[in-house]
């Protein structure tokens, strides 16, 4: 055969398989356990699809976005979490001290999962938050980045603001 076919038909497979994994990223039932007043509102679907783990084009932080209002609501919407890219659902807990929110994100796989990775953005609601500083506590069951991350915000008034961490990707 001609070598210059072969190329081509392999890189159009690998485009074909690329797309299939792709598209089986979705968002399945939002799920939230533990305490009363928290809620897993919405995920995204995959943002940003990675065969390897050290390619270029990978996030660089993660963030927590966060709005709080004077009724005691706060939002936060965790960017960049990291999760396999053949999802079923992610669901969530919370569980809340004097100062520290520790949540704790689990992803449901699909068929045992994808040797892959993909970046989502992940919305919550917390009610009856007292204003203050708090230490946000986000851990992830399945560990493909360094272990949990712990975001300090100042919720002392009503505020909308964001704060960032580096993100250091496990090498495999």
């Amino acid at each position: 055969m001609n070598p210059r076919f072969i190329r081509i038909a392999i890189s159009l497979l690998s485009i074909v398989l690329l797309m299939a994994i792709g598209l089986s990223c979705g968002k399945g039932s939002t799920q939230s356990h533990g305490s009363a007043g928290f809620s897993l509102l919405s995920y995204t679907d995959c943002k940003v699809f990675i065969a390897k783990y050290n390619i270029p084009g990978i996030p660089e932080e993660t963030c927590l976005e966060y709005i709080y209002d004077d009724t005691g609501t706060l939002y936060l919407k965790h960017i960049n979490a990291v999760f396999n890219c053949c999802l079923d659902s992610i669901s969530a807990t919370m569980n809340k001290g004097d100062s520290v929110i520790s949540i704790v994100e689990t992803e449901h796989l699909l068929n045992g999962g994808c040797h892959c990775i993909c970046f989502y953005d992940l919305e919550y609601r917390l009610d009856d938050i007292a204003p203050g500083i708090y230490s946000v506590e986000i851990s992830p069951a399945e560990e493909y980045s360094d272990a949990g991350r712990t975001f300090v915000i100042d919720i002392s008034e009503p505020v909308i603001d964001t704060v960032c961490l580096s993100l250091n990707m496990i090498v495999e």
